[in-house]
C-alpha cells in the first residue's frame, strides 16, 4: 500500500501549489483516472491540468517551448532579445563555441527545463568542460550560449493573461566575517520567505 501511495503522489512542484490553491478557493478537483492529469471544477467550465499544461496548451507551442534553441529562433524571429548560442557537438566543440562567443558563458542541456544540469556565468574551459559533461549526462543536446547578467523571472500565462510571476533567486550566502559557511546557510534557510518547499 506505501508503494502504491507513493506511486500516485504528485511528482511534479506545480500540483501541490495547484491542488492547495483549489482548496482554499472551494474548487472541487479529482483525477483524471488513467492519466497524469487532474480536473479543476465540474461541468462545461472544468479545466484539466497535467502540471501547469492545460487542454488549452497548444502542442506545438509546448514542443517549440522545449527546445531551447527552436525557442530562441522564434523569439528572435520575433525581434526579442536572445543571447546568442549554438549546440555543441562534444567537449572540443563547447570549447570553441565559448571561444567564440567570448566568455562568461552558460552551458545547458537544451531540451529540459527546470534548471537541470544549467551551469551560468563560467569563466574557464575547464568549468565549460565540467558543465557539458554534466548536461551531456541528461541529454544528448548540450547548449553553449553567452551569459546574460539580470534577474530571473517565470510567468505562467493561462487563457491569455499573466496569472502568476516570481522572481527566482539563486540560493546563496554573504560573509560577515564571523560566521562559518555552514552557520550563514543555516541562518538563510530559516528565513520564513524562503518558505519550506523546494522553490
Amino acid at each position: 500500500p506505501i508503494t502504491a501511495l507513493r506511486q500516485s503522489a504528485p511528482n511534479k512542484s506545480n500540483v501541490p501549489r495547484l491542488i492547495k490553491a483549489a482548496v482554499q478557493n472551494g474548487i472541487v478537483f479529482q483525477e483524471v483516472v488513467g492519466t497524469k492529469a487532474i480536473q479543476y471544477g465540474l461541468g462545461r467550465k472544468a479545466v484539466m491540468f497535467d502540471s501547469s499544461f492545460t487542454q488549452f496548451t497548444p502542442t506545438m507551442g509546448t514542443h517549440m517551448a522545449r527546445i531551447k534553441s527552436e525557442a530562441a529562433a522564434i523569439l528572435r524571429r520575433n525581434r526579442l532579445p536572445v543571447p546568442a548560442h549554438q549546440l555543441a557537438r562534444d567537449e572540443e566543440h563547447a570549447l570553441q563555441i565559448a571561444e567564440q562567443l567570448g566568455y562568461p558563458v552558460v552551458v545547458k542541456p537544451a531540451d529540459r527545463d527546470g534548471g537541470v544540469a544549467v551551469q551560468a556565468d563560467l569563466r574557464t574551459g575547464d568549468e565549460v568542460v565540467s558543465a557539458y559533461r554534466l548536461a551531456r549526462q541528461k541529454s544528448n543536446m548540450v547548449l553553449v550560449e553567452q551569459f546574460a547578467q539580470g534577474n530571473d523571472y517565470r510567468l505562467t500565462v493561462f487563457r491569455d493573461q499573466c496569472v502568476w510571476a516570481i522572481e527566482r533567486v539563486p540560493a546563496g550566502v554573504t560573509a560577515d566575517g564571523r560566521s562559518t559557511i555552514q552557520e550563514l546557510v543555516d541562518s538563510e534557510n530559516a528565513n520564513p520567505a524562503r518558505g519550506t518547499d523546494v522553490h
